[in-house]
Protein backbone atom coordinates (compact mmCIF):
# COMPACT_ATOMS: atom_id res chain seq x y z
CA UNK A 1 0.00 0.00 0.00
CA UNK A 2 1.32 3.23 -1.13
CA UNK A 3 2.05 5.56 1.83
CA UNK A 4 0.79 9.73 1.21
CA UNK A 5 1.63 12.78 3.25
CA UNK A 6 -0.52 15.71 2.61
CA UNK A 7 0.42 19.40 4.34
CA UNK A 8 -2.41 21.27 5.32
CA UNK A 9 -2.52 25.24 4.95
CA UNK A 10 -2.03 25.25 8.22
CA UNK A 11 1.72 23.71 8.45
CA UNK A 12 2.79 26.10 5.67
CA UNK A 13 5.73 28.54 5.76
CA UNK A 14 5.69 30.57 2.93
CA UNK A 15 2.37 31.43 1.64
CA UNK A 16 2.56 29.33 -0.81
CA UNK A 17 4.52 26.24 0.18
CA UNK A 18 4.73 24.16 3.30
CA UNK A 19 7.10 24.97 6.47
CA UNK A 20 10.51 23.09 5.88
CA UNK A 21 11.18 22.21 9.16
CA UNK A 22 7.36 20.31 9.59
CA UNK A 23 7.94 18.83 6.11
CA UNK A 24 11.12 17.16 6.77
CA UNK A 25 10.19 16.19 10.59
CA UNK A 26 7.13 14.38 8.57
CA UNK A 27 9.23 12.63 6.50
CA UNK A 28 11.86 11.72 9.44
CA UNK A 29 9.42 10.18 11.14
CA UNK A 30 8.97 7.07 8.66
CA UNK A 31 11.97 6.45 9.77
CA UNK A 32 11.47 6.11 13.42
CA UNK A 33 10.93 7.22 16.65
CA UNK A 34 13.43 9.96 16.29
CA UNK A 35 15.98 9.74 18.33
CA UNK A 36 18.30 8.43 16.16
CA UNK A 37 19.73 11.48 13.75
CA UNK A 38 18.22 11.92 10.51
CA UNK A 39 18.83 13.91 7.63
CA UNK A 40 16.09 15.26 5.19
CA UNK A 41 17.28 17.47 1.88
CA UNK A 42 14.64 19.04 0.44
CA UNK A 43 14.41 19.38 -3.78
CA UNK A 44 11.35 21.24 -4.14
CA UNK A 45 9.09 23.26 -2.02
CA UNK A 46 6.88 21.00 -0.62
CA UNK A 47 3.25 21.72 -2.57
CA UNK A 48 0.27 22.33 0.30
CA UNK A 49 -3.28 20.20 0.28
CA UNK A 50 -1.89 17.67 -1.85
CA UNK A 51 -1.55 14.03 -1.53
CA UNK A 52 2.68 13.23 -1.83
CA UNK A 53 3.56 9.91 -2.59
CA UNK A 54 6.00 8.33 0.22
CA UNK A 55 8.73 5.65 -0.95
CA UNK A 56 11.09 3.50 1.17
CA UNK A 57 14.19 2.46 -0.61
CA UNK A 58 17.22 0.40 0.49
CA UNK A 59 20.55 1.30 2.06
CA UNK A 60 21.80 -2.14 2.59
CA UNK A 61 21.01 -4.34 5.38
CA UNK A 62 18.20 -2.89 7.52
CA UNK A 63 18.95 0.48 6.85
CA UNK A 64 16.62 1.89 4.79
CA UNK A 65 15.28 5.80 3.90
CA UNK A 66 12.59 7.66 2.26
CA UNK A 67 11.56 10.10 -0.34
CA UNK A 68 8.31 12.25 -1.06
CA UNK A 69 7.24 12.77 -4.34
CA UNK A 70 4.31 15.04 -5.83
CA UNK A 71 2.63 13.02 -8.57
CA UNK A 72 1.85 14.90 -11.69
CA UNK A 73 0.18 14.40 -14.85
CA UNK A 74 4.15 14.39 -16.18
CA UNK A 75 5.21 12.25 -14.28
CA UNK A 76 7.01 12.80 -10.16
CA UNK A 77 8.71 15.53 -8.72
CA UNK A 78 10.80 14.51 -5.86
CA UNK A 79 10.15 16.71 -2.75
CA UNK A 80 11.96 15.60 -0.17
CA UNK A 81 14.88 12.87 0.61
CA UNK A 82 15.57 11.26 4.21
CA UNK A 83 17.93 8.94 5.46
CA UNK A 84 19.77 8.21 8.61
CA UNK A 85 22.42 10.47 9.25
CA UNK A 86 25.94 9.59 8.95
CA UNK A 87 28.52 9.91 11.76
CA UNK A 88 30.72 12.18 10.26
CA UNK A 89 27.34 14.44 10.67
CA UNK A 90 27.86 14.60 14.60
CA UNK A 91 29.93 18.03 14.13
CA UNK A 92 26.14 19.30 12.98
CA UNK A 93 24.53 18.38 16.11
CA UNK A 94 26.92 20.32 18.46
CA UNK A 95 24.45 22.23 21.03
CA UNK A 96 23.84 26.16 20.93
CA UNK A 97 25.33 26.64 24.69
CA UNK A 98 21.97 27.00 27.10
CA UNK A 99 21.24 30.99 27.34
CA UNK A 100 22.21 30.63 31.31
CA UNK A 101 22.87 27.36 33.53
CA UNK A 102 19.82 28.37 35.92
CA UNK A 103 16.60 27.08 33.54
CA UNK A 104 14.07 29.75 34.82
CA UNK A 105 16.68 32.62 33.91
CA UNK A 106 17.20 30.88 30.79
CA UNK A 107 13.53 30.97 29.90
CA UNK A 108 12.99 35.01 30.90
CA UNK A 109 16.18 35.73 29.01
CA UNK A 110 14.22 34.10 25.90
CA UNK A 111 11.34 36.31 26.35
CA UNK A 112 13.45 39.24 26.23
CA UNK A 113 15.35 38.23 23.33
CA UNK A 114 11.74 37.74 21.73
CA UNK A 115 11.12 41.76 22.29
CA UNK A 116 14.12 42.42 20.23
CA UNK A 117 12.73 39.26 17.36
CA UNK A 118 13.44 41.10 13.94
CA UNK A 119 10.33 39.40 12.30
CA UNK A 120 8.14 41.58 14.21
CA UNK A 121 8.35 44.54 11.86
CA UNK A 122 9.98 42.58 8.76
CA UNK A 123 9.03 39.29 7.85
CA UNK A 124 9.64 37.65 4.69
CA UNK A 125 7.20 35.21 5.56
CA UNK A 126 4.76 36.42 7.99
CA UNK A 127 2.20 33.33 7.89
CA UNK A 128 5.38 31.05 8.97
CA UNK A 129 4.05 27.97 10.53
CA UNK A 130 6.90 28.58 13.37
CA UNK A 131 7.62 32.03 13.70
CA UNK A 132 5.34 34.24 11.51
CA UNK A 133 3.81 37.03 13.36
CA UNK A 134 0.27 36.52 11.31
CA UNK A 135 -0.75 33.33 13.78
CA UNK A 136 -2.64 32.82 16.89
CA UNK A 137 -1.83 30.91 20.02
CA UNK A 138 -2.54 27.08 19.23
CA UNK A 139 -2.53 28.04 15.42
CA UNK A 140 1.11 28.67 14.83
CA UNK A 141 4.22 28.21 17.00
CA UNK A 142 4.61 31.93 17.67
CA UNK A 143 8.72 31.81 17.91
CA UNK A 144 9.95 34.89 18.29
CA UNK A 145 13.65 33.94 17.99
CA UNK A 146 15.72 37.05 19.31
CA UNK A 147 19.33 37.92 19.55
CA UNK A 148 21.16 38.90 23.17
CA UNK A 149 22.29 42.03 24.58
CA UNK A 150 24.38 42.93 23.52
CA UNK A 151 24.11 40.27 20.49
CA UNK A 152 26.82 37.44 20.77
CA UNK A 153 25.61 35.98 17.37
CA UNK A 154 22.97 33.54 18.33
CA UNK A 155 19.10 33.65 18.97
CA UNK A 156 16.55 32.71 21.54
CA UNK A 157 12.93 31.97 21.67
CA UNK A 158 11.13 30.97 24.58
CA UNK A 159 8.30 28.20 23.49
CA UNK A 160 5.69 26.73 25.97
CA UNK A 161 3.89 24.42 23.55
CA UNK A 162 0.30 24.97 23.08
CA UNK A 163 -2.63 21.99 24.02
CA UNK A 164 -3.59 22.41 20.61
CA UNK A 165 -0.44 20.78 19.60
CA UNK A 166 -0.97 17.56 21.61
CA UNK A 167 -0.44 14.72 20.18
CA UNK A 168 -2.58 12.23 22.22
CA UNK A 169 0.17 11.78 24.39
CA UNK A 170 0.90 14.78 26.03
CA UNK A 171 3.64 15.75 23.71
CA UNK A 172 4.22 17.50 20.74
CA UNK A 173 4.65 15.18 17.74
CA UNK A 174 7.58 14.51 15.97
CA UNK A 175 7.43 16.63 12.79
CA UNK A 176 6.08 19.95 15.22
CA UNK A 177 9.22 19.27 17.23
CA UNK A 178 11.38 19.42 14.00
CA UNK A 179 9.50 22.76 13.14
CA UNK A 180 10.41 24.49 16.56
CA UNK A 181 14.56 23.59 15.41
CA UNK A 182 13.95 25.22 12.33
CA UNK A 183 13.43 28.94 12.38
CA UNK A 184 15.72 29.57 14.98
CA UNK A 185 18.41 28.72 12.20
CA UNK A 186 17.51 30.89 9.63
CA UNK A 187 16.90 33.97 12.16
CA UNK A 188 20.51 33.52 13.55
CA UNK A 189 21.95 35.04 10.06
CA UNK A 190 18.67 37.63 9.90
CA UNK A 191 16.45 36.65 7.42
CA UNK A 192 15.39 40.70 7.34
CA UNK A 193 17.13 41.57 3.65
CA UNK A 194 18.14 38.43 3.06
CA UNK A 195 15.15 35.70 2.65
CA UNK A 196 16.09 31.74 2.90
CA UNK A 197 14.20 28.54 2.71
CA UNK A 198 15.36 25.53 4.41
CA UNK A 199 17.05 23.36 1.99
CA UNK A 200 18.53 20.36 4.27
CA UNK A 201 18.22 19.49 7.94
CA UNK A 202 19.74 16.71 10.24
CA UNK A 203 17.95 16.39 13.59
CA UNK A 204 18.13 13.97 16.31
CA UNK A 205 15.06 14.42 19.33
CA UNK A 206 15.83 12.59 22.29
CA UNK A 207 12.93 13.76 24.18
CA UNK A 208 9.91 15.36 22.40
CA UNK A 209 8.15 18.24 24.31
CA UNK A 210 5.68 18.52 26.76
CA UNK A 211 2.60 20.13 26.29
CA UNK A 212 2.61 23.29 28.83
CA UNK A 213 6.20 23.32 30.02
CA UNK A 214 8.35 26.64 28.93
CA UNK A 215 11.42 25.53 26.87
CA UNK A 216 13.76 27.81 25.30
CA UNK A 217 15.59 27.01 21.44
CA UNK A 218 18.41 28.25 20.67
CA UNK A 219 19.71 29.07 17.20
CA UNK A 220 23.43 30.11 15.73
CA UNK A 221 25.93 30.07 12.91
CA UNK A 222 27.82 27.12 12.02
CA UNK A 223 29.76 28.69 9.37
CA UNK A 224 30.77 31.12 6.88
CA UNK A 225 28.47 28.97 4.45
CA UNK A 226 28.40 30.83 0.90
CA UNK A 227 26.98 33.83 -1.63
CA UNK A 228 23.76 31.52 -1.72
CA UNK A 229 24.10 29.02 1.18
CA UNK A 230 24.35 29.36 5.17
CA UNK A 231 24.86 26.82 7.93
CA UNK A 232 23.37 26.90 11.44
CA UNK A 233 22.48 24.77 14.13
CA UNK A 234 19.91 24.98 17.00
CA UNK A 235 19.29 23.20 20.08
CA UNK A 236 16.06 22.74 21.65
CA UNK A 237 16.32 23.24 25.54
CA UNK A 238 13.56 21.82 28.64
CA UNK A 239 12.04 23.18 31.91
CA UNK A 240 14.53 21.54 34.00
CA UNK A 241 17.60 22.75 31.11
CA UNK A 242 18.13 19.69 29.63
CA UNK A 243 18.48 19.33 25.95
CA UNK A 244 15.28 17.90 23.86
CA UNK A 245 16.70 17.71 20.38
CA UNK A 246 19.46 19.13 18.77
CA UNK A 247 19.80 20.20 14.67
CA UNK A 248 22.02 21.50 11.92
CA UNK A 249 20.76 23.04 8.92
CA UNK A 250 21.65 24.79 5.28
CA UNK A 251 18.91 27.39 4.12
CA UNK A 252 19.09 28.75 0.50
CA UNK A 253 18.68 32.36 -0.60
CA UNK A 254 15.61 32.79 -2.45
CA UNK A 255 13.30 35.50 -4.26
CA UNK A 256 10.32 35.39 -1.24
CA UNK A 257 7.81 36.01 -4.03
CA UNK A 258 8.76 32.81 -5.49
CA UNK A 259 7.27 31.34 -2.74
CA UNK A 260 4.71 33.57 -1.38
CA UNK A 261 2.46 33.69 -3.74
Amino acid sequence: MTETLVVPQRFRGPAGSANGGWTCGALAAVLGSGQTAVSVRLSAPPPLDVPLSITRFSLGGSRFGARLHEVTAGGERLIAEATRADPEQDDDLRPVPALDPDPDVAFDLAVQAGERYGGRTDHPFPTCLVCGTGREPGDGLLLRPGPGDPPDGTVSAAWTPHPALDDGTGHVDLAMTWAALDCPGGWSADLRGRPMVLGTMTARVDQRPRIGEPCVVRGALAGQGSARTVPTRTTLYGPDGEILAVAGQVWVVVDPALFNG
